[in-house]
C-alpha cells in the first residue's frame, strides 16, 4: 500500500492515485469562498458557503483511480453595492466525474 495522499475537495489536484481496489472519501464540513470581481467597476461582491463537498474516490487499477466530486448544499449571496442589490441562491451544486491516471 502507498501513503495516503489527498486531493481535498477542489483545493488541490495531487498526481498521486490510490491504490486499486481501494476507497477513498475527502470532504469539508464547511466551507466558505469570497469573492470581490470589479472589471466593470460596479463593486460586485459573492459569498459563497459549501456544505459537506466531498471528492469520493475508487482506485481502479494501481496507476487510475475514478473521482466524483459532490457539492452537496451551496449557498451564494451576490451584492452589487452600486446598484444596492442582493441576490441569494442555495441548493445542490455540481455533480464531476473525473479519471486520473498516473503514466
Amino acid at each position: 500500500m502507498r501513503e495516503m495522499s489527498t486531493d481535498r475537495p477542489d483545493k488541490t489536484a495531487s498526481p498521486y492515485t490510490i491504490d486499486a481496489g481501494h476507497f477513498q472519501i475527502e470532504l469539508d464540513v464547511v466551507s466558505y469562498t469570497y469573492d470581490q470581481r470589479n472589471p466593470e467597476r460596479t463593486k460586485t461582491r459573492v459569498d459563497q458557503w459549501d456544505i459537506m463537498p466531498m471528492n469520493l474516490k475508487v482506485g481502479l487499477l494501481n496507476n487510475a483511480d475514478l473521482h466524483v466530486l459532490l457539492d452537496t448544499h451551496m449557498v451564494e449571496t451576490t451584492s452589487i453595492s452600486t446598484l444596492s442589490t442582493h441576490e441569494r441562491r442555495s441548493g445542490f451544486g455540481d455533480l464531476t466525474l473525473r479519471l486520473k491516471m498516473n503514466l
